[in-house]
């Protein structure tokens, strides 16, 4: 993926070195307990920026994760609930995951799992998780413009709940 499409949904890594305050570390806390996540998989100002650590299975979080709601679309742009629930429902409690890791298919794996399968999510944040998920698929599709992907995501009864027939026309072209 380049960077213009890395930017659609911010840089998690831009901002590494953002160190949370007490505070705010205890707010995030709060919305890692509404998605029923194991406190125990979260690191806090680990120098790692955001993400899940394939490695670990540690999931580092710093103050990148509210650079993260100000920097992309806000058609694409997910509370911290949402970033959390992707980290863990979308890429921990999914692990290993079936595609090669900060892919577009990886990506659209865990959004569309997170969206899914987590507690505690707005109808907003799985409308926005669905979004995204159909629009890395649309991405990873780009990537092979021949037809060479076997890369496919499937828009079903669910999906079709939380977005508009046009909106999945749109990014299914």
């Amino acid at each position: 993926m380049d960077g213009n499409q890395r930017n659609i949904f911010g840089l998690y890594q831009k901002h590494k070195d953002s160190k949370l305050t007490f505070n705010e570390i205890q707010d995030i806390k709060s919305q890692i307990m509404l998605i029923e996540a194991d406190m125990n998989r979260f690191a806090f100002n680990d120098g790692r920026g955001i993400g899940f650590d394939d490695d670990t299975g540690i999931i580092s979080i710093n103050k990148a994760v509210f650079k993260e709601q100000s920097e992309v679309l806000p058609e694409y742009r997910l509370s911290i609930r949402g970033i959390l629930a992707h980290e863990y429902w979308g890429h921990l409690m999914n692990h290993p995951s079936p595609h090669e890791p900060n892919t577009p298919e990886d990506e659209c794996w865990a959004d569309d799992s997170a969206a899914r399968r987590s507690p505690g999510l707005t109808a907003e944040d799985k409308t926005i998780l669905f979004r995204r998920a159909l629009k890395y698929a649309q991405i990873a599709r780009e990537q092979f413009p021949l037809g060479e992907s076997a890369f496919e995501y499937k828009v079903d009864d669910l999906v079709r709940r939380y977005l508009s027939d046009d909106e999945i026309c749109k990014l299914s072209e």
